[in-house]
């Protein structure tokens, strides 16, 4: 009875995970249930300036994120100081798998990459009124390593009322970013993945390994 407990449990337990698709994602993590909520950001006054619905602007916001929380030898990784010899999360093909999954996923007007890249442009000005014009057009691509942590610090100590939706994508932006980048054949490759196995050698890397 035990052992069959046992087998069902691991059941339970591997199957979501093996199962696991960008829509069960944002479902885990409440992305679609916070829709509504991230919809009505693009109301607030410091977001709604910020907005721009340039493509390019929302893509180098998109490529700055990815860079800061998968950094690659890429130009972004580069621009912020953190670099690594390793393809990293825009060479995963991150940016736009991001767009796709805030966009397509989560329908609103305007598009939810265009009032995410608002929220870190407007933050990033507000850290460094200065840092625009530079190597980009996007704010927050333009910051250091340093800074864009400042700017989801600053995210997520916000105390008014549209801090609810502020702290929701300050605390799940870069776990979206991890998820999609590592479940790329790039990223598996980067978290030396070996692919999944119902079993592992017995003591391997425990005991007389």
């Amino acid at each position: 009875p035990r052992e069959g407990a046992a087998l069902h449990l691991s059941e339970r337990i591997v199957a979501p995970v093996s199962a696991l698709t960008r829509r069960s994602f944002l479902e885990r993590t409440g992305f679609l249930a916070a829709a509504g909520l991230l919809a009505q950001l693009p109301s607030v006054p410091w977001v709604r300036a910020a907005t721009s619905l340039k493509p390019d602007l929302n893509h180098q916001t998109m490529s700055g994120l990815v860079a800061f929380i998968v950094p690659g030898p890429d130009a972004y990784s580069r621009k912020q100081g953190q670099t690594t010899k390793e393809p990293g999360g825009i060479a995963a093909g991150t940016t736009k798998a991001l767009i796709d999954t805030l966009d397509l996923f989560i329908p609103s007007t305007p598009p939810l990459t265009t009032t995410v890249a608002a929220v870190l442009n407007g933050t990033a000005v507000q850290l460094d009124p200065g840092i625009v014009p530079g190597t980009f057009d996007s704010a927050f691509a333009n910051l250091a390593f340093s800074q864009k942590a400042e700017v989801f610090r600053r995210l997520e100590a916000i105390d008014n009322p549209e801090a609810g939706a502020l702290r929701f994508l300050a605390g799940n932006l870069p776990g979206l970013v991890a998820f999609l980048a590592y479940a790329t054949p790039t990223g598996r490759k980067l978290s030396r993945y070996s692919g999944v196995a119902d079993g592992r050698p017995e003591f391997k890397g425990y005991f007389h390994a």
